[in-house]
């Protein structure tokens, strides 16, 4: 008979995990018209001439659609379609089981899981974020920042460090989550007055403000501050 410890932290994650993956290889994720189309074209690009970081699309900001896919393409011998559409999702599957840790510290195991379980249920989960290999990676690097950051049991500089590592990837990977991402811990910041989260997030801003304004020729901060030559370049295009 395994231990309750050994169920909590083993047993229920694998199950959490595999009910996750489940869901998402059956679920109705349509192809045609969404932005898989486009991100699988960027795989392929990425994949036959290498990353060329003065394109200026969207999606060559991201690290998933430049870097991890195509590695991963090469290293399992697969076409960017497969990669993107099944590999990728064992990535996202560990969103849930991240998250479960995460209640975990603050409900009682029971609810934990129930509370993992109400994010695989929601229909982006199994319909939308499948379709898109950013979200697919960018969302659990976010879930893991908060794993570390409120893990008091590392040392502050480790989870500093470890920290804003996370909070850098997951805007790399899709710079709405990471944007995101950093705003909240920015306003937790500022709310809690804690020195370290101040850091991390004053450090991540100043890496992640250089990422954007050289990447992709700087179209998420032309985009953001929608200026009408850059419209003007993007209709063109």
């Amino acid at each position: 008979m395994p231990s309750r410890k050994f169920v909590w932290i083993i047993i229920v994650p694998i199950c959490i995990y595999l009910l996750s993956l489940t869901i998402l290889l059956t679920g109705i994720r349509p192809f045609e018209g969404s932005d898989a189309t486009a991100e699988v074209a960027s795989i392929s690009e990425s994949l036959k001439n290498g990353w060329d970081i003065n394109i200026m699309a969207h999606n060559n900001t991201s690290t998933v659609l430049t870097v991890l896919a195509p590695f991963l393409s090469k290293l399992l011998n697969l076409k960017p379609l497969y990669v993107h559409r099944n590999v990728l999702l064992l990535i996202f599957a560990f969103t849930p089981v991240l998250l479960y840790f995460v209640f975990k510290r603050v409900m009682k195991p029971e609810q934990a899981i129930f509370a993992a379980l109400f994010f695989i249920i929601l229909p982006p989960s199994y319909q939308e974020v499948p379709n898109i290999g950013k979200s697919m990676v960018a969302q659990p690097l976010a879930v893991a920042s908060f794993l570390v950051l409120l893990n008091y049991n590392l040392k502050i500089q480790v989870r500093g460090i470890v920290g804003a590592g996370l909070i850098i990837l997951s805007a790399t990977c899709h710079y709405l989550v990471g944007v995101a991402l950093l705003l909240w811990w920015g306003i937790s910041s500022l709310i809690v007055r804690k020195k370290m989260l101040l850091i991390v997030v004053c450090v991540a801003s100043l890496f992640i403000g250089n990422y954007f304004t050289f990447v992709g020729n700087g179209v998420v901060l032309r985009l953001t501050l929608a200026t009408n030559s850059y419209m003007d370049r993007l209709n063109d295009n």
